[in-house]
């Protein structure tokens, strides 16, 4: 009940903490060649000012018509910290599935630079609405057509470099990866401590499933492991 949406609109934003979504929102507003801007108003998501939907590029306007449309609702859920989402998260990953909502960590998206943390939180806009879409449609929820169909437009995010600490140990309690942002030409390094330690030989093939704490590796780090 709590995420029925009244005047069934747009995209609605739900907080964990006071203040998170505004810096979701300020996020949003830094992605790369931005062509509007947003405002969180009365728990949801708007467009600022006037927008000529003609001038806008395939991603803005596809952005742009998930926050104005009328008659699908998905729901972005912001908390300060999830062990479950790698800076953001699907809800058709859960059991059972759950269509149009998906979770953007806050904690996590602080330690990016703020046009890689816009670049996730359109993703998991997108990602949130076109689930919802194909619900709507009648089709089963999959979370990789929804991923797929919001990489077409924000992300397109490749997992690389994927390989679990202590060095050939059976068992991993770190994993690491490097996360490349082919649309932003940006590639970054990322680290998660296992909540529960994995077979490192099934750390590549499971990746996206696994659960702990994430942090960016720095530069200085990168270039001494280097």
């Amino acid at each position: 009940m709590r995420f029925i949406d009244p005047d069934g609109l747009e995209i609605a934003v739900k907080c964990q903490v006071d203040g998170g979504c505004q810096e979701t929102v300020d996020d949003l507003n830094k992605r790369k060649d931005a062509q509007f801007q947003t405002e969180l108003k009365d728990g949801k998501l708007k467009v600022v000012g006037e927008v000529d939907e003609k001038k806008l590029s395939k991603s803005e306007k596809a952005l742009y018509q998930a926050i104005t449309s009328t008659d699908t609702v998905a729901i972005l859920e912001v908390v300060s910290s999830s062990d479950t989402a790698h800076f953001g998260y699907s809800a058709l990953n859960n059991i059972p599935p759950v269509a149009g909502l998906n979770k953007v960590d806050q904690g996590d998206l602080n330690q990016l630079d703020q046009v890689v943390a816009g670049e996730f939180v359109a993703h998991e806009i997108m990602e949130a609405f076109g689930s919802k879409l194909g619900s709507k449609q009648g089709l089963p929820p999959n979370f990789q057509l929804s991923h797929a169909f919001a990489n077409t437009f924000f992300g397109n995010v490749r997992v690389e470099q994927i390989g679990g600490l202590p060095e050939g140990a059976q068992m991993a309690t770190t994993a690491r990866a490097t996360l490349n942002f082919q649309r932003l030409q940006t590639k970054v390094p990322i680290e998660i401590t296992l909540t529960t330690p994995q077979p490192a030989q099934s750390l590549r093939n499971r990746f996206d499933q696994l659960q702990g704490n994430i942090r960016v590796i720095k530069p200085e780090e990168k270039k001494d492991q280097d």
